[in-house]
């Protein structure tokens, strides 16, 4: 199965089968703030309202054509490092043969207003099994409705082993975002939203630390 995306083909066959609560936990807190737009604002956006999804969520700022940087990231991904992530591109978590892929993909939801799931990998070495995991990359827009930032999640499943741990993209899947039609009604409604709130989790949340930098 292909998928064309501005003029390219991008093969996620079996991709379709891509999921994980937490993945689909932070695209519906996405959907929730766009309310029918094409995205929501980077300012609309606050990691601490994902609570389970806390520790896998990561905020980008662009940095050149296909290249983001880490402006907010959960401790999952330092964890995969074994380091401080924050100010880092968001590539060095990929391999070297990964990373053209990955600036596809964030090229993808920069120009194509859509989002990116992939299906991620990690090789076995000596001390770190072979992981297996998915991200999603969701598009956030400036005040003038250019996308400007990137709202992710990522996922390893597994013991993480000797970091750093560097991710292989195993397959893309571009995700359809569709806009509500517009109606006169419609800014009114939006205004009145009810905030986003995640389902009930089992038992207490686990205790998660957000690393964010200065405004």
């Amino acid at each position: 199965m292909t998928a064309e995306t501005g003029g390219r083909v991008v093969a996620f066959h079996g991709v379709h089968r891509m999921s994980h609560p937490l993945i689909d936990e932070v695209r519906a807190y996405w959907e929730a703030k766009r309310a029918g737009r094409a995205a929501p604002t980077r300012a609309e956006i606050d990691p601490r309202e994902i609570a389970p999804a806390l520790a896998n969520t990561f905020l980008t700022e662009p940095v050149a054509p296909g290249v983001v940087r880490l402006r907010v990231a959960g401790q999952h991904l330092c964890d995969l490092m074994g380091m401080e992530v924050r100010g880092m591109p968001l590539a060095a978590l990929f391999a070297m043969p990964a990373r053209p892929r990955l600036a596809e993909a964030v090229r993808m939801v920069h120009d194509g207003r859509t989002g990116a799931l992939l299906r991620l990998t990690a090789r076995w070495s000596l001390g770190a099994p072979a992981l297996t995991g998915h991200a999603l990359l969701l598009p956030l827009a400036d005040r003038q409705g250019a996308v400007a930032h990137l709202l992710g999640c990522l996922v390893v499943e597994g013991g993480i082993g000797r970091p750093p741990r560097r991710l292989e993209i195993e397959a893309l899947q571009p995700l359809s975002l569709a806009v509500a039609p517009v109606t006169v009604a419609a800014p009114a409604m939006a205004e009145a939203a009810a905030p986003f709130r995640h389902a009930p989790q089992a038992g207490s949340p686990p205790a998660l630390r957000l690393v964010t930098g200065a405004e």
